[in-house]
């Protein structure tokens, strides 16, 4: 019987696994047609190729509007109707992102296309099923590619069986999991392996000094940067790999001297890698320099570091928790891993700084915090490094450590099918939600209004309603407000129309008679005639604890996810029904007797909503 080497046996399950998770979730049959980042990567190729409209993007769009006709609105400012790409004002349009992502995709874009062409099933226009198709499968080659270079590059300083152990962490216990069998149409699954290519080029060219290691050096750090520009921080590695001291400094100065052809020439290529881009920006703009991301931009003055790696919404170490370990393990580059020390220590920090910094610092479209996906390249010597520490100690710790690596592999996993199925949604997760689905495979009601108020939500069982502070049947509200089209009760029911804000009801504390330790109950009858998918739109119901006009606490829930969601998901809701919608807040401690309860509802974004009944009860221990 044949004997399989272990780093085969590893890249044969982690392949396959790969390949079921991208057929379980099936996120082709939705992704890249309907526009966003993926669209915007991707557009390069059908609009050369098929459709040779770049300038304009007439027909490719029209394609769109074709599939997804709710994604193309035209506006005055623009008429194409995107948000991928806007008008340079010379009657073309220019795209909003580099092109670096479509360079990648072009083999299986190519093969898509050689497919469709001699299939009578799909249309080869760049977006029927077999080009989507094509593109997903491309993020689970660049991360099994990355993972294979990684590991060259792994077992020059470290065994393999530790090698193999950081190449699984990185496999099945972070967000590459997701970015490449769940959202492979994203950049991060590519920029993994341009990264792995770059530190393993690194590598052998201090080793041989070889002209073909150091321009394939300044091809990744170009290409990477060519994918997303704020990456060029990754030139921090070949430059500071193998310093160790002081002296290692001007011996590394003397080096560079000696190769400054070399240098010289990986550079031009690092130059050129950018060429493409700049001249399609002189085409399409009318400049080599072209900034397309309009008002959008860095924060530099207040990043937003402790929300970016700590929080919920997105962060890096709520979702990938197994990466605390490759932190433990950063002071022992000092002792196992001491060619890495510099440039891991000069180049993590920058590159939290700089993609935090960014407006949108949760960076949304993803599970947990998208760009340190490629960070893990960087971040597997530190925790190689702790893995060998680990297995210096005692044995009952080696396997402490180890249980837990497991653990957080099946937490990731276990996350990714929550994300999928409606019971997670991380860019705009909440803690309290996060603990209470742990382990959960379905959601309830209260679940559902965690995630949404971020407010732990009691046991009615162990409370009792104490008396209604307030109820409103709106049979007594101006004409003006109110209809008699639709009501859950007597003649009369609230409208609420997009766009539209009003307070119900409010009262002084001091009147009230709130303790600490009470909880209020806040519900209201809810009848819509549409469900936006948008989390972030729709008809709201709040409740505030305001004073002089600040708010000092404040929770809402959307109103028409509430009624016929059943089985419960974040995505859930059935408009043209009659139900309650309700949620618990607990009264804060900090109160005082001039401070004022306050409730309203606000439409943003939404479909005309009805209301009726509302009531606010007072309940407390039992």
């Amino acid at each position: 019987m044949p004997r399989f080497s272990k780093p085969l046996v590893f890249f044969l399950l982690t392949g396959i696994f790969y390949l079921a998770s991208l057929f379980y979730y099936s996120s082709w049959k939705w992704a890249v047609t309907g526009g966003g980042d993926p669209w915007g990567y991707y557009v390069y190729l059908p609009a050369t190729f098929l459709h040779h409209d770049m300038d304009s993007l007439q027909r490719t769009v029209a394609i769109r509007k074709n599939l997804h006709p709710e994604t193309v609105i035209p506006t005055v400012e623009n008429p194409l109707g995107i948000s991928e790409a806007h008008p340079a004002g010379n009657g073309r349009y220019v795209v909003k992102y580099t092109m670096g992502v479509a360079i990648f995709e072009t083999p299986f874009f190519a093969a898509a296309h050689a497919y469709a062409c001699v299939s009578d099933r799909f249309p080869a226009d760049g977006f029927s099923l077999p080009y989507v198709f094509a593109i997903h499968l491309a993020g689970i080659f660049y991360a099994l590619l990355g993972l294979f270079f990684l590991r060259k590059t792994l077992r020059r300083f470290f065994s393999e069986n530790i090698s193999l152990a950081v190449l699984a962490v990185l496999a099945l216990a972070t967000n590459l999991y997701y970015f490449s069998v769940y959202a492979g149409v994203m950049a991060h699954a590519l920029l993994f392996f341009l990264f792995s290519l770059a530190v393993y080029a690194t590598v052998r060219w201090y080793e041989t000094r070889q002209i073909g290691y150091a321009l394939l050096i300044g091809l990744c750090c170009g290409m990477v940067t060519l994918v997303r520009p704020t990456e060029v921080v990754i030139l921090a590695i070949p430059l500071f790999f193998g310093i160790k001291n002081k002296l290692n400094i001007a011996e590394r100065l003397a080096f560079l001297r000696s190769n400054k052809k070399q240098i010289a020439l990986a550079a031009l290529v690092f130059c050129l890698s950018g060429l493409p881009q700049l001249l399609y920006w002189k085409w399409t703009s009318g400049h080599f320099l072209h900034y397309s991301y309009g008002e959008e931009g860095f924060h530099f003055s207040t990043p937003h570091l402790t929300d970016g790696l700590f929080s919920y919404n997105n962060g890096w170490l709520a979702y990938t928790p197994v990466m605390w370990l490759g932190l433990l393990g950063l002071p022992l580059l000092w002792r196992h891993g001491r060619d890495w020390r510099w440039s891991v220590a000069l180049f993590l920090p920058m590159h939290i700084y700089l993609v935090y910094s960014w407006w949108c610092w949760n960076y949304i479209n993803g599970f947990g915090s998208r760009p340190m996906v490629e960070a893990g390249v960087v971040m597997a010597f530190p925790l190689a490094c702790f893995f060998v520490e680990m297995g210096k100690q005692r044995r009952w710790l080696a396997w402490l450590v180890g249980t837990v690596v497991l653990f957080f592999a099946w937490l990731n996993v276990f996350n990714t099918w929550q994300f999928s199925k409606g019971l997670l949604w991380t860019e705009m997760g909440r803690s309290a939600h996060f603990w209470r689905m742990l382990g959960k495979t379905k959601m309830d009601y209260l679940d559902l209004v965690v995630f949404e108020s971020g407010e732990p939500q009691p046991d009615s069982n162990r409370l009792k309603r104490s008396r209604v502070l307030h109820s409103d049947d709106f049979e007594n509200w101006p004409a003006t407000s109110v209809t008699h089209e639709q009501a859950a009760s007597g003649t009369s029911a609230l409208v609420l129309n997009e766009s539209q804000k009003l307070v119900a009801w409010n009262a002084p504390i001091g009147e009230l008679q709130l303790k600490r330790g009470d909880w209020l109950r806040f519900s209201v009858k809810g009848f819509s005639v549409g469900h936006p998918a948008a989390l972030e739109f729709g008809t709201f119901m709040s409740c505030k604890f305001l004073r002089s006009t600040k708010s000092r606490k404040s929770r809402n829930i959307k109103i028409e996810s509430k009624i016929g969601n059943d089985p419960v998901s974040i995505w859930g809701g059935q408009p043209g029904m009659w139900g309650e919608a309700y949620f618990w807040v607990k009264v804060p401690p900090f109160l005082r007797p001039d401070d004022v309860l306050q409730v309203g509802f606000y439409n943003k974004m939404g479909s005309p909503t009805y209301l009726d009944d509302l009531s606010v009860e007072l309940w407390e221990s039992k």
